[in-house]
């Protein structure tokens, strides 16, 4: 094990993996970054935003930390619900993404994001994450902790559990950690008002299907610069 892994923190994630093995929504990702940074808005760094390889919607973050047990139940679990997530996905499901947002004000923005247009593969997708989120909860692998570290929202009405849907951008979080090493002092927020009128006005991200959910450790393989694949899961 990485002699940098903490198995104190959340230390495996679910998750949805962006243009994997699409070249062009990477090619047309790094276009949106470059143009971007030429633009030099105050406050702004290369440094805030997401690695092309590295683009991914969160299902759910999990602490197993080096527990082998659960890593292989949460596995068996998965693969059990293959063939579900593939009657749910059957036709495909394809990403468009019609507009921009923040976590935080826009003012004070830890995150700019990209929301999923919410047409039937949005559906869809939707499905498929009530399935995880219901059975990793009945077989013992998340609890309430887990529900609120992922803000899972539950509705009483359709009995049906939810997340907020979003494809993370740019992060306080990657600026600061370079801050860190470096000894300065750590940014939590920037305002995004400038840069958000500027991509709604000028800029737009092809879209891109989706083909698998990936059980993955959350750090990066230097090699590949995704994050560290345990186990995909085709749809």
């Amino acid at each position: 094990m990485d002699k940098n892994y903490d198995v104190n923190k959340k230390s495996h994630f679910i998750n949805i993996p962006i243009a994997f093995n699409d070249e062009e929504f990477i090619k047309e990702y790094r276009i949106f970054m470059d143009t971007i940074n030429e633009k030099n808005f105050k406050g702004l760094s290369p440094h805030l935003f997401q690695k092309p390889f590295k683009l991914h919607m969160t299902v759910c973050t999990l602490n197993f930390g080096e527990d082998k047990k659960k890593i292989d139940k949460c596995n068996e679990v998965m693969n059990n619900l293959t063939t579900k997530m593939q009657e749910i996905a059957s036709g495909g499901i394809t990403f468009n993404f019609d507009k921009y947002n923040t976590l935080g004000s826009t003012e004070k923005a830890r995150v700019v994001y990209a929301e999923m247009t919410r047409d039937e593969s949005y559906n869809k997708l939707c499905d498929i994450i009530d399935l995880i989120i219901q059975t990793l909860l009945n077989e013992g692998l998340i609890g309430d902790e887990e529900i609120k570290q992922n803000f899972i929202e539950y509705d009483i009405n359709t009995k049906k559990y939810s997340i907020k849907l979003h494809l993370t951008l740019l992060n306080t979080l990657f600026w600061t950690k370079i801050l860190k090493k470096e000894k300065k002092k750590p940014i939590n927020n920037i305002d995004a008002g400038e840069l958000l009128n500027f991509i709604q006005g000028n800029l737009k991200l092809p879209a891109t299907k989706i083909t698998q959910i990936n059980f993955s450790i959350m750090r990066e393989d230097k090699k590949t610069e995704m994050y560290e694949l345990l186990y995909p899961y085709k749809l």
